[in-house]
């Protein structure tokens, strides 16, 4: 090896096949390396001058005073000089017998570095050719699975599954990818199928589900969107009956809030309309009958305002029935004189009274009728009014 460029050729003919097309082995290679090389030996009369050395220093045997302390210096920086020479020529003997070493270690990384770069050559060309390959088989992958969703008849809501892990250069084949990996795509599709069916299944039973809990109005998609798709079946359970029971709370929450106001606003309206109705009127005609005593007319002033509630009288345990007839005049327009009397029955809902009176209403001054209209569902029944 005289020159590194002849070095160069020689190697570069090695690593490629000879004339037969066969490649070089590394035992060839190895082989083929001829190193002839000789130990050096250095001969040097170390023995005489450490002799020398060892009869030079017992002059700087010396302790030191306050009288040659200067001198004790002058001494140190002579041997520091001494000790600087004897390393220049050890770095200089050793460079000069490595010089054939550091040769030959140049050379051989520079053999090294040629098959290196091959291998790296040969390297990034598989690198390329499993990257293509393992593109290929992906998109080979995803029409499977298309073809997959298509018929099992998957949604484009439940098409989840994921095959970017099965793209993989051993799922590839010259027609396409192997049986074991379509098998596979086809088992993540049929997985897709069945959890969107269980979906289904929970969007359909849901109004009955709501409706056997005791919900009137029952829940949408939109209620339980954010638990709609858990896998766990009970868990789904749990949360939709939980839900369900909330909005129960809820509905009967607000039903009893509207109740207690329409109820106000009810007994405010009548108290309204007794009020203005005792102020247009005239002092109102109030007949008692009894059944033993005679009839008894009483002119009766309007109520007023500050004398509407009623005071409370303090039980006293029996319970009798009494029967009571209120005879008093009310002026309408004629044309509200058919619905005057579903007016008064009102009126008595509205006083919680159970039982429907009877109403007679006659036009002032007509002729009596022989007999009073009734309602079929007013007839007077024994038992407490209120």
């Amino acid at each position: 090896m005289s020159s590194s460029t002849n070095n160069t050729e020689v190697i570069e003919a090695e690593v490629v096949p000879n004339e037969q097309g066969k490649i070089i082995t590394g035992d060839e290679l190895v082989a083929m390396i001829d190193i002839s090389a000789q130990l050096p030996v250095i001969s040097s009369n170390f023995k005489i001058i450490k002799t020398h050395v060892l009869t030079g220093l017992k002059e700087f045997e010396v302790k030191v005073t306050l009288d040659n302390i200067d001198k004790a210096k002058v001494l140190a920086t002579s041997l520091n000089q001494l000790s600087n020479k004897a390393e220049e020529h050890r770095v200089n003997a050793v460079r000069i017998v490595s010089e054939p070493i550091n040769i030959f270690n140049a050379r051989c990384k520079e053999i090294i570095e040629l098959i290196q770069r091959k291998r790296k050559f040969i390297l990034d060309q598989v690198e390329v050719f499993n990257k293509e390959t393992r593109n290929e088989c992906l998109e080979l992958l995803k029409s499977a699975l298309a073809t997959a969703y298509y018929n099992y008849g998957v949604t484009e809501e439940f098409k989840t599954a994921k095959v970017d892990d099965l793209a993989i250069v051993s799922n590839k084949t010259k027609t396409g990818i192997t049986s074991k990996a379509k098998s596979t795509v086809e088992a993540r599709a049929l997985e897709c199928k069945r959890f969107q069916e269980k979906v289904e299944l929970r969007l359909n039973t849901l109004e009955a589900t709501c409706y056997k809990f005791g919900l009137e109005a029952p829940l949408v998609r939109q209620n339980i969107e954010s638990f709609l798709k858990v896998e766990d079946e009970a868990i789904y359970q749990q949360k939709l009956q939980s839900l369900i029971k909330s909005e129960i709370q809820c509905l009967a929450s607000l039903e009893q809030r509207l109740a207690a106001k329409a109820q106000k606003e009810a007994e405010e309206k009548a108290k309204a309309e007794f009020l203005a109705q005792q102020k247009s009127q005239e002092p109102a005609k109030v007949q008692i009958e009894s059944n033993s005593q005679p009839q008894i007319i009483i002119a009766k002033a309007p109520i007023s305002q500050s004398t509407y509630v009623q005071s409370v009288a303090k039980p006293t345990g029996n319970q009798k029935t009494y029967v009571v007839t209120a005879t008093f005049e009310v002026t309408v327009d004629e044309a509200m004189a058919d619905k005057l009397e579903a007016h008064l029955l009102r009126k008595f809902e509205q006083a919680c009274i159970k039982n429907k009176p009877t109403i007679t209403i006659t036009e002032k001054g007509a002729v009596k009728v022989p007999e009073a209209k009734k309602d079929s569902r007013s007839n007077l029944e024994e038992g407490s009014l209120f």
